[in-house]
């Protein structure tokens, strides 16, 4: 009987963090739809329309996730727009989320994860 128990243990662990594992990667591939949603905005501006600039906002995403409660999980979305030249601009999209709330924070979102991606866009130099 022993024996049995002690091997279930191990089991039950492993199980536990495969959900763990699953739930964080739930999560992260969430902020990386986002990012790309607001990179896709942001790339169909007219050139002329997108000013240099950096701003910050929150996003609520619904997910079913055990360990969270099924709730929604919320994104800091932080977008910063750099000219490089008059005919092109640095476009960058960094999401933040917190996840257990441990961990120190990454700038620009403040929160313990981040994904970043950065595009430069141009124009036809009319």
């Amino acid at each position: 009987m022993t024996i049995l128990i002690g091997g279930l243990f191990p089991l039950i662990y492993m199980v536990s963090v495969a959900m763990e594992k699953n739930a964080q990667n739930l999560i992260r591939n969430e902020a990386v739809r986002v990012a790309e949603q607001y990179m896709s905005q942001m790339k169909t501006t007219p050139f002329p329309q997108l000013s240099a600039g950096a701003s910050c906002s929150n996003v609520n995403r619904q997910m079913r996730l055990v360990n969270e409660g099924g709730s929604g999980k919320q994104y800091t979305v932080c977008t910063n727009i750099a000219d490089l030249s008059p005919f092109s601009k640095e476009l960058t999209v960094a999401v933040g989320w917190d996840y257990k709330g441990s961990g120190g924070v990454m700038a620009p979102t403040n929160r313990q994860y981040q994904h970043s991606i950065i595009s430069i866009y141009s124009s036809a130099g009319n």
